[in-house]
């Protein structure tokens, strides 16, 4: 409700171009969800099996202590970027048809820059999912809307620019990321101290899991919100269209997130502790998952002209190819997810890796191809097409190996 409050109050005092430029740069963060490096798989993999068995409490401790450092020299690649984009005057070219935006380069820089500081507080989300608090991951999450709407409010009540109007998102960004930090902290029993004072042990290891994990987080964000930026450059007329949609559909993709997250350290405690997997596959998940998501799915095409219109003040319009295609998008996401949090192991996740990078080749073909098609719906549907040849139909394939593999072991 609040990201749509956010949308209106835009379209309303500043009209389509301000509100396509603020939905361009907010989309940097899901695009720069590789700035963790991969190691929230480790992280959350770590609190999940410190919670299952309390043994590997000080492996935890350990994990954290690295994946910290390893972060402050992500945030600190992450600022020298932004400092030497600005030094060269590089915005333009990451903006497209952006570029000539008043106070668009100066705004990128600065909600690049807030979002690199916040690099290493994102780690509180990886420990409350592993000691199955998504719950709180999500209610902290949820702040981020009101937060930013209430930024915007103030901006757009002030007279305040367009181009800061992004900022705002990302101040909200975080705040949330440092509570969740705080949170995870609690939740964890862990201090400062125990983390500074872990002794590190060859035997904890992060990469096994973060190298392929860092393939993924890059490959996966580019392939998924590269949509705005290509659309940007080649059809820059879909982009408001394609963004008030994505906001539309947003919640549902959120909410398939969310419920794939809180499996994860369920098949994660399981695997430490030695426990079948059997009479529990993911598949039935999947199943369940993309039912669910189909019915909201088909709320939402239907009530998407009156959303536009309440949402833009009728200023854009959403055509019903784009409705249609996020609706298919969101649907095979939902049956992927179980299967993804599944396949998080060390060889699970390289073979995620190769899945997703696949898929990225394909989607950026298909997004080239088709970026003419009205309201932005070609990205969308070049995702779709990816997903489901590149990571459900080979996932599926590996999960029902690794069934039968198991089901053949206990026979044994």
């Amino acid at each position: 409700m609040f990201t749509i409050l956010t949308s209106r109050t835009i379209a309303e005092h500043y009209g389509a171009t301000a509100f396509a430029f603020f939905a361009l740069l907010t989309s940097f963060v899901g695009l720069l969800a590789f700035s963790d490096l991969g190691l929230g798989a480790a992280v959350a993999n770590a609190a999940a099996e410190a919670e299952a068995r309390e043994e590997l409490r000080t492996a935890f401790l350990i994990t954290i202590r690295r994946v910290f450092r390893y972060l402050l020299l992500s945030m600190s690649l992450i600022l020298c970027a932004v400092c030497l984009i600005s030094l060269s005057g590089a915005w333009g070219a990451l903006l497209g048809e952006f570029k000539t935006f008043e106070g668009g380069a100066l705004a990128a820089a600065w909600s690049l820059a807030i979002f690199g500081a916040s690099i290493p507080l994102g780690m509180g989300q990886r420990i409350l999912v592993g000691f199955h608090k998504t719950w709180m991951f999500s209610l902290v999450g949820a702040l981020t809307p009101p937060l930013a709407f209430f930024g915007v409010t103030v901006i757009a009540a002030t007279g305040g620019p367009p181009s800061v109007l992004p900022i705002a998102f990302y101040l909200a960004y975080a705040l949330t990321s440092g509570l969740s930090l705080w949170l995870a902290l609690r939740v964890s029993g862990a201090t400062v101290r125990d983390i500074s004072n872990a002794v590190s042990a060859d035997s904890v290891k992060v990469w096994n899991t973060a190298a392929p994990m860092a393939v993924i987080v890059v490959a996966a964000p580019i392939a998924m919100q590269s949509d705005r930026v290509i659309l940007g450059h080649l059809s820059p007329t879909g982009v408001a269209g394609y963004s008030l949609a994505a906001q539309l559909f947003s919640p549902i993709g959120s909410m398939i997130s969310v419920a794939g997250l809180a499996l994860w350290p369920v098949f994660a405690r399981r695997r430490v502790s030695s426990i079948s997997l059997r009479g529990e596959s993911p598949l039935k998940a999947s199943a369940f998952f993309s039912l669910v998501a189909a019915a909201c799915a088909g709320v939402a095409i239907a009530l998407t002209p009156v959303y536009a219109e309440f949402a833009s003040a009728g200023a854009i319009e959403i055509p019903l190819v784009t409705a249609v295609a996020f609706g298919l998008l969101v649907v095979v996401q939902a049956f992927n997810a179980p299967i993804g949090t599944y396949l998080t192991d060390g060889p699970g996740l390289k073979a995620q890796a190769m899945m997703v990078s696949i898929g990225l080749i394909v989607k950026l073909a298909g997004s080239l191809t088709l970026a003419g098609l009205p309201g932005g719906a070609g990205p969308v549907l070049a995702s779709t097409g990816a997903v489901l040849m590149c990571q459900v139909v080979p996932g599926w394939w590996l999960v029902r190996r690794r069934e039968a593999t198991e089901a053949a072991a206990v026979c044994r």
